[in-house]
Parts: C-alpha cells; structure tokens; sequence
C-alpha cells in the first residue's frame, strides 16, 4: 500500500512539473494565434483540432517558432502548408521555448476534445439517415392526416351503419 501511495505522489509531482499548463498554452494561443487560426475551422490559417496526430511534436515546435525556416529548408510538409494557404508565411515566434510550444500544443488538443463534445452534444440519440422533422405546415403531413382521419371516420360510420342495420 505505501509503494502504490509513493507511486501516485511520484506520478502526480511528475505531472505537475513536467506536464504542459493547458491555461499557459490558452494564453499564447489568444495572444498570437486566434487572429488567424481556429480550432475547428479555417480562417487565414488552417483549422488545428488534431494538429498533433497530423505532425509530430517535434516538426510542430520547429513549424510553430519559425515556419520559414523550414520552408527554406525544404521541408514538404511545411511548403504544403505554405501552398493550401495562399502562400501566407505564419509568423515566427522563436522567442516561444519549447515547453511553451508544448502548453500550447496541449490546449489546442483541449479544446479540440470540446468541440467533439459540442458535436455530438447536437445529435439525436436515435435517429435515421432520412429522418426528418415533423412540419405541420407541410402538405404531406396534412395529406396523411386527412387521409387518417377519413378512414377512422369511415370505420366508424360503417360500424354505426352495421349496428343500425342488426338492430333494426
């Protein structure tokens, strides 16, 4: 029991020290970048909800502090950013250490997860492809209304029409 309780003192120190500040990473976001990126879609730049499953930390902390550079070194990836995006150089930002890179890496991976959550917070829980909403203004609807209507009407006309004709 005390190696468990050690491990997860460790494990949460660790964390603290070493883990990336998701409030930091909002920070330089707002600071430098939501003038022309957002997380879940285009503006000047590209949408960066899951950025980091599309490069590495390590080619994102060299694109992020100066995409230039890598653009003159003749990294494919950052030239085709470059092209997708009109031929707009993202600033550099080489005063950013690495580990303000990564806090900023974190929140956009943070932010990404709401806007999943936001999604799908949207969608029925059952629901058909061609489903669609009732309108009661819609000559369908009051198509098949009518069309109910007349035929309980007929079921009842014809079951007061039997009775009177068995009573007498």
């Amino acid at each position: 029991m005390k190696n468990i309780l050690t491990t997860l003192l460790g494990l949460l120190i660790c964390s603290i020290v070493f883990g990336e500040d998701i409030e930091a990473g909002k920070s330089i976001f707002n600071a430098r970048c939501s003038a022309c990126h957002a997380i879940d879609s285009k503006l000047v730049g590209p949408a960066l909800k899951d950025v980091d499953k599309r490069h590495d930390n390590k080619w994102l902390v060299s694109f992020i502090r100066s995409s230039s550079s890598l653009i003159k070194q003749g990294d494919q990836t950052a030239i085709s950013l470059f092209n997708q995006n009109n031929h707009v150089v993202m600033p550099d930002h080489t005063d950013l250490k690495e580990a303000d890179v990564m806090n900023l890496i974190s929140f956009i991976k943070d932010e990404g997860t709401k806007v999943i959550a936001k999604v799908n917070s949207n969608r029925p829980v059952e629901g058909r492809p061609n489903d669609k909403p009732i309108r009661f203004l819609d000559m369908e609807t009051w198509s098949i209304y009518t069309l109910s209507f007349l035929l309980i009407f007929m079921f009842l006309f014809a079951l007061v029409s039997a009775k009177s004709v068995l009573n007498g």
